[in-house]
């Protein structure tokens, strides 16, 4: 928030004095300091990338319960429930949906300059007001990757096993 709110008012700034010397000062800035930073909206394409996200979760389950087979199936002849059997790796595989938002999220006003704010700081509006605007259009994603992964390793983890409890790896499509 800190990092969008300090780029808005620069944004606003650079704006709203233009001549000879402020652009060279930018140009310079540009090549010498931010050359390879990228300045591409994340918003658009972290929407498109959703089901990305959502998949690598369901890829990392699958692996893992072919990898734990062993371990699944003595938790459950142990007692276990599915759930309790397959906590960890189901937590593990929702934390590795949500790496790559969390890491957009922090180089965002840094690195990336969100189009949306960027361009509502061009129409004129306060800064303070974009940065609000972009903040919650980035809670919005990552919630829809964080709901959306649990989902479908909820719905993943009931298909891995039968009414009788048995993990069945020959549903998942893949084998590691």
């Amino acid at each position: 928030m800190v990092q969008l709110l300090l780029v808005g008012y620069v944004l606003k700034f650079a704006f709203l004095n233009i001549s000879p010397v402020w652009d060279l000062c930018y140009f310079t800035l540009h090549v010498f300091g931010c050359q390879p930073r990228s300045y591409v909206s994340p918003e658009v394409n972290l929407w498109r990338s959703m089901g990305i996200f959502c998949r690598c979760a369901l890829e990392k389950l699958s692996e893992a319960a072919w990898r734990e087979k062993d371990v699944i199936e003595a938790r459950l002849m142990l007692g276990q429930t599915p759930k309790e059997a397959m906590s960890d790796i189901a937590k593990s595989s929702i934390r590795s949906a949500l790496i790559p938002i969390i890491n957009s999220m922090s180089i965002v006003g840094l690195v990336s300059l969100p189009g949306m704010m960027t361009g509502q700081i061009l129409a004129g509006a306060d800064p303070a007001e974009a940065v609000k605007y972009q903040i919650l259009i980035l809670f919005m994603i990552a919630a829809g990757v964080g709901f959306g992964s649990i989902a479908a390793i909820k719905l993943a983890l009931h298909r891995l096993f039968d009414e009788r409890h048995r993990l069945r790896l020959d549903r998942l499509t893949t084998k590691s």
